[in-house]
C-alpha cells in the first residue's frame, strides 16, 4: 500500500497485487520513527534523543503533523524538551523551535543559551541554513537583555545611592538593594571602613571592600547572565579586604552569602521563570 522514493528519480505508477501504491514524499527513516513514536503508545520516559537524532528531528515532527499522528507529534515535542538535551545543544534546540513553532520549547532553549558564551565558537548545525538572519539575531538579543537585567541588577545593589534613599533606617530596602548588608550599615565600623558619602553630590557608595569585591563579578555574570553563575562567582570572590574591620570581619562573609542569594532570586525572577515578560517573549519572535 505505501513505498517510499529511493534514488533521485521522480516517483512512477505503483501497483501491488493490483492495488494502486501510495508513494510517500518523505524517507523510509523519517516514517519509521513517526511509526516508532506512534505504535504503541508509550511514556516519553522510555524514550530519548541523541545529539544524532535531531537530524530528523524537523522531518519527523513535520510528518507526524501531516499524517496526523497527534501523539507522536506531542510525544516528540516532549524528547525534544529533556533538560539534558537542551542544555547539551540549546542553539540547535532554539533554531528547531523557530522553525516548527514550537514557542515552549524554544524559550527554554534560550534560557539554556544563558549557560554559554554570548557567541560560542564553532556554532553550526544544519538547521542554520533554513532560519533567516534575523531569527538568530533575536536569540542574540535575547542574551543581550538578560545580560543587561543582570548588570543593572548587580549595580542597582552595588550603589551608588542617593543619601536619601537610605534614610536612617538600617532595615530600609529600596529596588534591588537591603542596607542590612554590612557594606551599606554606617556606624560601628572601624578606620576608615563603612559606606562612603559624597558630601557635595549627596552620594552614597558602599564599603570599599565590597565594590572591589563585586567589581570583577559583574562582567562576568554579564557574560553568563544565570542564576547559578552568579552564586558561583560571589562564591569564589575573595572576601578579604576588611580584615581591619572587626564588624565587616564578623558579619562580611555571611553577608555576601545572604546578598547572593538575594540576587539569585531577583535574577531568577527577571531572566529565568518559566513566564518571562512580553518584552522577552517579543524578542524571541513566538
Amino acid at each position: 500500500m505505501f513505498a517510499f522514493p529511493s534514488g533521485s528519480s521522480p516517483p512512477t505508477e505503483l501497483e501491488r497485487d493490483g492495488n494502486s501504491v501510495l508513494v510517500l514524499p518523505e524517507t523510509e527513516d523519517v516514517i519509521y520513527r513517526v511509526l516508532i513514536l506512534a505504535y504503541p503508545a508509550r511514556s516519553h520516559q522510555l524514550y530519548s534523543l541523541s545529539a544524532a537524532d535531531l537530524d530528523s528531528a524537523c522531518a519527523v515532527h513535520e510528518a507526524a503533523q501531516k499524517y496526523q499522528f497527534t501523539y507522536a507529534q506531542n510525544l516528540l515535542v516532549e524528547m525534544l524538551m529533556d533538560d539534558t538535551l537542551v542544555d547539551a545543544h540549546p542553539h540547535r534546540l532554539f533554531a528547531i523551535a523557530q522553525l516548527q513553532d514550537l514557542p515552549s520549547l524554544g524559550q527554554k532553549a534560550a534560557l539554556s543559551t544563558l549557560k554559554l558564551p554570548f557567541c560560542p565558537p564553532n556554532l553550526t548545525f544544519p538547521e542554520m541554513g533554513l532560519l533567516t538572519a534575523d531569527k538568530m539575531q533575536k536569540l542574540y538579543d535575547f542574551h543581550r537583555l538578560c545580560s543587561d537585567n543582570a548588570s543593572d541588577i548587580f549595580r542597582g545593589a552595588c550603589g551608588p545611592l542617593e543619601e536619601h534613599e537610605i534614610g536612617v533606617d538600617s532595615s530600609l530596602s529600596v529596588d534591588d538593594n537591603d542596607f542590612t548588608f554590612v557594606w551599606w550599615v554606617p556606624h560601628s565600623h572601624d578606620g576608615r571602613c563603612g559606606p562612603e558619602s559624597d558630601f557635595e553630590s549627596g552620594v552614597v557608595v558602599p564599603a570599599k571592600w565590597f565594590r572591589d569585591l563585586m567589581q570583577p563579578v559583574i562582567p562576568k555574570v554579564r557574560l553568563l547572565p544565570t542564576v547559578t553563575n552568579v552564586v558561583s562567582e560571589i562564591a569564589a570572590a575573595r572576601v578579604e579586604p576588611w580584615s581591619d574591620c572587626e564588624m565587616c570581619s564578623a558579619e562580611g562573609r555571611k553577608d555576601v552569602e545572604r546578598f547572593a542569594i538575594r540576587i539569585s532570586r531577583i535574577l531568577a525572577n527577571k531572566n529565568e521563570t518559566s513566564d518571562i515578560s512580553a518584552r522577552e517573549l517579543g524578542i524571541l519572535g513566538f
